[in-house]
């Protein structure tokens, strides 16, 4: 016989949960599940592409953003998601959100705060995720004509690359070749 516990409760009993761990996927976490991963400080990581490949249900994306849960996203791997496309996979966690009736006002900045910090919380690194002295200067500069950058790029994926540095080393140029 099991324990009576959800996997997450089950977790946490053995000592588990914490910052130092992230939840992948998170697909079957109730709200009691939600309140202990946001006490622990356990992010969890969001791969709706792969989930719905899968068949194995849907994240509470909704409500972890309405509750405050730290997520982050992920693309899982090619043998259960259709790629490795980030972008693709933040624009199927937006529609996920409003399919459960989370609001749009603030929706692109905080998928864009998960694909950054939600990221560097979920693996416990504080040197990336943010563009602060100390931190790696591991950034894409975009391009965005819009009144609003972070629906252009979440939204719309409109943009265009203008630069990218890793480590503070320029790795592209636009126009450079």
């Amino acid at each position: 016989g099991g324990s009576g516990r959800t996997p997450i409760a089950e977790l946490d009993s053995v000592g588990l949960l914490g910052a130092d761990s992230h939840i992948a996927h998170g697909v079957h976490a109730d709200a009691a599940d939600r309140a202990l991963l946001r006490e622990r400080g356990t992010a969890v990581a969001l791969c709706p592409r792969s989930n719905e490949r899968l068949d194995c249900g849907q994240a509470p994306v909704a409500a972890y953003r309405a509750e405050g849960n730290a997520v982050g996203i992920g693309t899982d791997s090619l043998s259960s998601s259709p790629s490795l496309d980030l972008l693709e996979e933040v624009r199927a966690v937006r529609a996920l959100a409003l399919s459960q009736g989370s609001t749009e006002g603030g929706l692109d900045r905080w998928l864009v705060e998960a694909m950054t910090l939600g990221g560097a919380i979920a693996l416990g690194r504080n040197d990336i995720g943010r563009l602060e002295p100390g931190c790696r200067a591991d950034l894409t500069v975009v391009d965005v004509a819009a009144d609003d950058p972070y629906a252009a790029i979440v939204a719309d994926g409109v943009g265009r690359c203008l630069a990218t540095l890793v480590a503070g080393d320029l790795r592209y140029a636009s126009g450079t070749g």
